[in-house]
């Protein structure tokens, strides 16, 4: 049935882009003279899925033809960005040595001999190389771990007596390890003597590694079976995984995730290793594997806390086949959190990851921004998330009445700073109570905790009161009550809601003695100085 679904989802879209793509045929073609821009032959391709022997069929059609000169103009280009991107053209250096790199799991320094150096396209073992040079080292043998399975290449250094590489990255070409890098000091000659060193942030790419299987396994506990791994890239500073599932996770099911993972961490489970003929893996409960990926035979087999998973696994087990280097126990991980979960392609979604010390560093982050939040709202950090969609649905309520100008200026007569913020009270030109709400909202959305504007028109007044909600839920202060105490002042009275009420008067010339009426009352509510 996912399948199914999958396949109809990906058709509707595929559908929808042929769509597309023919109607900016049809656009160009309209205006064409003669022919098709190459530019546009290469879009209708690379964009919109047309071939060009189709788009070719379609302007015959028209009596037109297609600039074939431009089109492979286009895609020459296409080809030299998409190419330029990789660092080191591997496939392209035929002949290199193989390197013993057994020790790669572990990141102990050990010595090595120097076979030679890759540079640009050639395998060189003379002139040695020179302070400055860029070049791809080649040792008989090494502890760095080349990028295989999503998991980038070591970094670290090449040393010797007077001299030192730089080693950025770490790749395979065949049998081939290449510490890719830049000579510092010294010369480096073919057959001399280097001490291979491992940098220490290796640990945060293993604490990564290991992270992405716990979270692997806590994506099917909460999603099904049906989830698989599409993907993932583990390097020192998060993980990135791909998997198969048709929707995005709730907010719930994130936290779940979480929440299973870092159990596991607090639980200190041990991470075994073994190693088993390719047939007999394939038999264990519960395996996973990347499907399309080929696998070495006998096949690394990585578990938690089950020490041999053909004896021991369940279908619950975690248990993978995988070549990467992991920690000895889940405890190393320290704190797994979330950062994004999002869709690549149809059916595939990616969450992102951080563990350690970046996971703290995250978190620390976070909690700074809320906190800060918080301040400038005037609330907890526990209350920002209900400030904030109080704050939107007002903005939308302003956004669909009319603009209170009708209220005129607001002139302030008080303005008193509480302990739960400013409070105003003052009086505007027009006796309309509607526009001395919205004077009141505008104030609001700008910070202010509460507020009083009172207006006088002939023999009548009109006075409106606002308080946050928070300060009534903290039973502070009430808008009516605030609004019934000036009321008296001008011989009326009033009322509404805790949060915005008004009152009429009939003695406008009592209007500052009303206003002095509610500053005491607001004041000794909430403890402002004046």
């Amino acid at each position: 049935e996912q399948v199914a679904r999958t396949i109809q989802a990906e058709e509707t879209s595929f559908n929808r882009t042929l769509d597309r793509g023919l109607e900016l045929f049809e656009r160009v073609a309209a205006g064409a003279k003669g022919q098709i821009a190459g530019e546009v032959a290469f879009e209708l391709y690379a964009t919109y899925g047309f071939p060009i022997d189709l788009t070719q069929l379609m302007a015959a059609e028209r009596g037109l033809k297609v600039d074939m000169a431009g089109y492979e103009r286009e895609m020459a280009r296409h080809r030299e960005i998409s190419s330029a991107s990789e660092a080191f053209q591997a496939a392209a250096v035929t002949g290199l040595p193989a390197t013993d790199d057994s020790a790669k799991y572990e990141p102990t320094a050990l010595e090595a001999k120097v076979l030679g150096w890759v540079v640009g396209e050639s395998f060189l073992t003379e002139p040695p190389l020179s302070a400055g040079a860029e070049a791809a080292v080649v040792l008989d043998r090494t502890n760095f771990y080349a990028e295989a399975g999503g998991q980038v290449g070591d970094v670290g250094t090449l040393s010797w007596p007077g001299g030192r590489f730089a080693v950025r990255d770490t790749k395979y070409a065949g049998h081939c390890v290449l510490h890719i890098g830049r000579l510092e000091a010294g010369t480096l000659a073919a057959g001399q003597t280097v001490t291979a060193e491992v940098d220490p942030i290796r640990e945060d790419t293993r604490r990564n590694h290991t992270a992405t299987h716990l979270l692997n396994w806590a994506l099917r506990r909460v999603l099904g079976a049906g989830v698989n791994q599409a993907g993932s890239v583990v390097e020192p500073a998060r993980l990135r995984f791909d998997f198969t599932h048709n929707a995005a996770l709730s907010a719930e099911q994130l936290l779940e995730v979480e929440r299973l993972v870092n159990e596991r961490v607090l639980a200190d489970e041990p991470v075994y290793v073994n190693w088993y003929p390719l047939a007999q893996a394939r038999q264990i409960p519960g395996v996973r594997a990347v499907f399309g990926e080929k696998y070495p035979d006998p096949v690394r087999v990585v578990s938690v806390a089950v020490a041999d998973p053909l004896k021991q696994a369940d279908e619950s087990a975690l248990v993978e086949f995988c070549g990467g280097t992991h920690l000895d126990r889940t405890g190393q991980v320290g704190f797994f959190k979330v950062v994004s979960e999002e869709s690549v392609a149809r059916g595939v979604r990616r969450i992102t990851a951080v563990t350690g010390h970046e996971a703290v560093r995250y978190v620390q982050r976070l909690d700074q921004a809320a906190r800060e939040a918080a301040l400038a709202l005037r609330v907890p950090v526990e209350q920002v998330p209900r400030r904030v969609e109080a704050l939107l649905a007002e903005v939308k309520r302003l956004r669909k009445r009319p603009a209170a100008s009708g209220a005129g200026a607001f002139r302030a007569e008080y303005s008193l700073q509480t302990p739960s913020g400013r409070v105003l009270i003052g009086t505007a030109d027009a006796a309309d109570a509607a526009a001395l709400r919205g004077l009141c909202d505008m104030e609001r959305q700008k910070g202010v905790a509460a507020m009083m504007v009172g207006a006088a028109d002939g023999g009548k007044v009109v006075l409106v009161a606002m308080v946050r909600e928070e300060l009534v839920k903290a039973g502070l202060a009430k808008a009516g009550d605030w609004v019934a105490v000036a009321a008296k002042a001008v011989g009326g009275g009033g009322g509404g809601k805790p949060t915005m009420a008004q009152a009429g008067g009939r003695d406008p010339a009592r209007l500052p003695e009303a206003l002095r009426a509610g500053r005491d009352w607001i004041a000794q509510r909430l403890g402002a100085g004046q």
